[in-house]
Formats: C-alpha cells, structure tokens, sequence
C-alpha cells in the first residue's frame, strides 16, 4: 500500500504531505505591463490602495500584490503614508 501522497512547492523547502489548499484563489494577481507605469503614477502621486483599486477595478487585495512586487524589485519606494497614500 503506497503512503500519502506528497506535495512539495517549487518555491519553498515546505513539504505538504496532506491534500494541499491554494490560497486567494478568488484573487486574479495578473496584471498587463502596460498599466504598470499607471500604477506607478498613482503610487507616486499618493493614491490609497483603495483609490487605485478603484481606478482598475480591482480588490485592493490585488494592488496589494502588485506594491508587494513593485517595492521587492525597487520600481516603487515606501512613502510616508504607506498603502494609505499620501507622500
């Protein structure tokens, strides 16, 4: 009889060994490279997260994805008022 089945995440050292579960699945984290120098206005302009969710008609959720990314690869810097906006 063959054991449990395993799961190992490319990305991680994590070893799931149970039925694994994919979070944030109702999220669509894909966004088209043109709108990322918009983005980045509205970032620098001191735009919410709110206001710029609204503006692409997203889930704030999302755009919290995409800062995530843009701090990480430098495009965008913290500012004052963090996901708040302000500058």
């Amino acid at each position: 009889m063959a054991g449990p089945k395993k799961y190992k995440n490319r990305n991680s050292h994590i070893e799931i060994v149970d039925e694994p579960y994919v979070c944030c699945e109702n999220f669509d984290f894909l966004w088209d490279r043109k709108d990322l120098p918009r983005f980045k206005e509205m970032w620098d302009d001191g735009l919410s997260i709110f206001e710029i969710a609204e503006r692409f008609k997203r889930k704030p959720q999302e755009v919290l994805f995409l800062i995530m990314d843009q701090v990480d690869i430098r495009v965008i810097k913290q500012r004052t008022g963090g996901i708040w906006g302000g500058n």
